[in-house]
């Protein structure tokens, strides 16, 4: 599936099939969508659960519909479904990078009556509004602009990769997008594996899941009856081939660490130096881990979080040492038991991260002007730094922010990290 993919939301079947031949109206002149109207609210959750979503148009009456009886049953900071409003919401926790592409409309009501817009207004995000549109014109125009954004989020969405995305581009490129996607889709996967069952992992193909590439079930974790048959073992090489040249796309594998105590069954079903993950994935795995990893280590106190992280590849083991370090910035002890720590298994010591912002960037003479954060009360200062350097960390823009990290490697040899900082990052959540 190469197109961007729209949900249509409405509990009327005459105003679905109404939607339905507008949209196929559209489709002979632009073709270049795909459109998904679930007849449920059941199937609408499914919908959510089982799909990456580019745009959504939702009706704002959804009476006709059993609201009580949901899948979905907890996403941060989401409350209960009663009207599309918070649907709406619900869709922007779970596909966020889809927000300036989600559309609530309403025939009857007019949703900029005092009562609605108080509503709307505490949504963490704005969507666009439609009230009252009678003329056919005017409802095809609206939801031709609602394609056009679709496109766009599904343009830029880093999960549509080519087949052979691992063999083509470089380690730095590779987790760029991995980090971008498991940020992106934090809030969904958490959902997924509470509402599906707690399996180890899941495999996404463009915009679906797959349902033959689950792991099993975790110790602890339960399933939730969608006949869902994980494997107990990471599949093989020649099977990620096989499902990369069905889909069209390159398959990323999200691990479940939606609790503490799955953190280190992910390692023992990973094995030794992760032998049992496929070699592609397994500097993945090592960023999945890291804030897991660093919650424990932190908060719990749990000093077999960073002796887990000992068979992680190096990457892998930087990205753990840069979050525990960022996580105790500011706490009043600790650092030294973690440096001292990280020493003796012989992991990266971080010697300090500083946040950068590009000012000047001059391609001619590849070199960036970059202002420096050092934290910790010190002033800023400003440096200049080779722009390969930068763009080899994804960062080449004016205005971009990216940490800086000075680390030393078990063998005294001191090494710097450049990446973007994501603002999704769950950190400090």
């Amino acid at each position: 599936m190469n197109d961007a993919v729209i949900g249509i939301i409405e509990d009327r079947a005459i105003a679905r099939t109404d939607l339905k031949n507008m949209d196929d109206d559209l489709k002979s002149e632009q073709g270049n969508h795909s459109t998904e109207i679930p007849d449920s609210f059941n199937e609408t959750e499914r919908l959510f659960l089982f799909n990456n979503l580019d745009g959504l148009l939702i009706d704002f009456n959804l009476a006709l519909w059993d609201l009580s009886k949901h899948l979905i049953k907890r996403v941060k900071e989401v409350g209960p479904v009663r009207d599309g409003i918070d649907l709406a919401h619900l869709a922007f926790r779970l596909f966020k990078k889809a927000k300036d592409a989600i559309y609530i409309y309403s025939s009857e009501a007019d949703l900029k009556d005092p009562r609605y817009l108080k509503k709307l207004d505490e949504l963490p995000f704005t969507p666009r509004t439609l009230s009252k549109l009678e003329r056919y014109e005017d409802i095809k125009q609206e939801y031709r602009i609602l394609i056009e954004k679709a496109e766009k989020v599904r343009s830029a969405n880093p999960l549509f990769q080519l087949p052979d995305f691992a063999d083509k581009t470089s380690i730095n490129h590779r987790i760029h997008a991995f980090k971008s996607i498991y940020f992106n889709s934090a809030a969904w996967l958490d959902c997924h594996f509470d509402a599906v069952g707690d399996h180890s992992w899941v495999v996404l193909g463009g915009h679906q899941v797959e349902m033959d590439a689950y792991g099993d079930i975790l110790e602890g974790g339960r399933s939730r009856g969608f006949n869902i048959k994980g494997l107990k073992k990471y599949f093989d090489i020649n099977y990620l081939k096989e499902l990369a040249r069905r889909r069209r796309y390159f398959p990323f594998m999200l691990w479940n660490t939606r609790k503490p105590e799955f953190v280190e069954q992910q390692f023992k079903l990973a094995g030794p130096r992760l032998v049992h993950i496929p070699d592609v994935f397994r500097s993945f795995f090592g960023v999945s881990m890291a804030r897991p990893c660093a919650r424990l280590f932190v908060e719990e106190r749990d000093p077999r979080a960073l002796l887990w992280c000992k068979e992680l590849d190096e990457i892998g083991k930087v990205e753990v040492t840069k979050v525990i370090y960022k996580t105790m910035l500011g706490k009043t002890s600790g650092m030294e038991d973690f440096q001292s720590l990280a020493q003796q298994l012989e992991l990266p010591q971080i010697v300090d991260i500083l946040e950068g912002t590009v000012l000047e960037v001059n391609e001619k003479e590849s070199r960036a002007v970059v202002q420096l954060e050092p934290g910790r009360s010190r002033a800023p200062f400003n440096e200049v730094f080779d722009l390969n350097l930068l763009k080899q960390g994804h960062v080449q823009f004016t205005a971009q922010r990216f940490d800086y990290t000075v680390y030393k490697q078990p063998r005294g040899d001191i090494s710097v990290n450049v990446e973007p900082i994501y603002d999704e990052d769950r950190t400090h959540e």
